[in-house]
Order: structure tokens, then sequence, then C-alpha cells
């Protein structure tokens, strides 16, 4: 949590997008590393049929043991300098785990539409291009769970908004 309480690695997204829209797979793979025994980033999006490569920057060995449902799930050691890619075919939230440090984490995010996006460190977020229109903004957080809000966007350049998410 930032100093103004903003909270870092949530994923916002539009759970009701325009219709038609659709994202492609990038010609690149996204990259999440391990340093000093930390996934970084700790939260990425990559679009439906997207590629991950995850690398090992550490000295140590690492493994990359995934939980999800729609997805193949992959139990894979990792030693020092080697990257392993992983196509995600499906939409869901995919969490990453280390066998060997059991407090790595991270989380995949795979998107079926553009509208996606991981909060800064302070809690910011800009989702761009989004057509003037009503719709239903999806806060995820692997902590703090999920809230939903209605939204209007106009036709100006932005729209400020604010979500507050919490434990009750």
């Amino acid at each position: 949590m930032g100093p103004n309480r903003g909270i870092q690695w949530a994923v916002v997204s539009l759970q009701s997008p325009p219709p038609g829209s659709r994202t492609e797979a990038p010609a690149k793979p996204v990259q999440m590393d391990q340093q000093q025994c930390v996934y970084i980033p700790r939260v990425l999006v990559v679009p439906v049929g997207g590629t991950v490569d995850f690398l090992n920057s550490d000295r140590l060995l690492h493994n990359l043991h995934s939980a999800s449902s729609e997805n193949p799930t992959f139990n894979r050691t990792q030693p020092k300098g080697r990257t392993i890619p992983v196509v995600f075919k499906k939409p869901e939230i995919v969490r990453i785990d280390c066998d060997l440090h059991t407090w790595m984490r991270a989380w995949v995010v795979v998107a079926d539409h553009p509208f996606f996006v991981v909060t800064g460190p302070q809690g910011e977020f800009v989702l761009e291009n989004v057509p003037p229109g009503k719709y239903t903004l999806k806060v995820w957080h692997e902590t703090l769970g999920t809230v939903t809000r209605d939204v209007t966007v106009g036709d100006q350049d932005t729209t400020g908004l604010t979500v507050e998410m919490g434990k009750k």
C-alpha cells in the first residue's frame, strides 16, 4: 500500500467491455523474472494466446508451479539463466509459485480484451482508449478480493475515479 493508501498490483478491467473488443497476442512475449527470490513483476497481464517468458536471473535454482483451471498447469525446475516460455490460451487468473521458496508468488492475468491494467506503486491506473459509454469496472487484488463498480465514460480525455477496497 502506498502512502496515500493506494494499492499496488491490483488488476483493473472492464467487466463489460465495448462490443467487439478483442485483443491480439503480441508479437513479442512479456517477461516475468525471478530476482532475489521475488517474481518481477508480481502481477502481469497477457492477452489470450500470448506468451510469458519466465526468466531466472538469480544464482539459485527455482521452479515454476502454476495453479489454473482453464490453462494447462505446469511445474518446471528452472536453473539460473534459463528462460521458460509459456503460452496462455484461455482467459483466467493463474497463480505462479516457487515450491523451493514458499514466499515466492506471482500472478498472470490472461485477458480476453484490451481493457486490463495493473495498478502502479501509488494505486494509479489508466485504461486507454475506452469509448464513451456505461461499463462495469472490476478491480481484483490477490488479498483483498474483487470489487465492481458501475462507471460512465464521457467524451473528456480523462475520467477520474477512486475505488476503495478492503477486508470487512
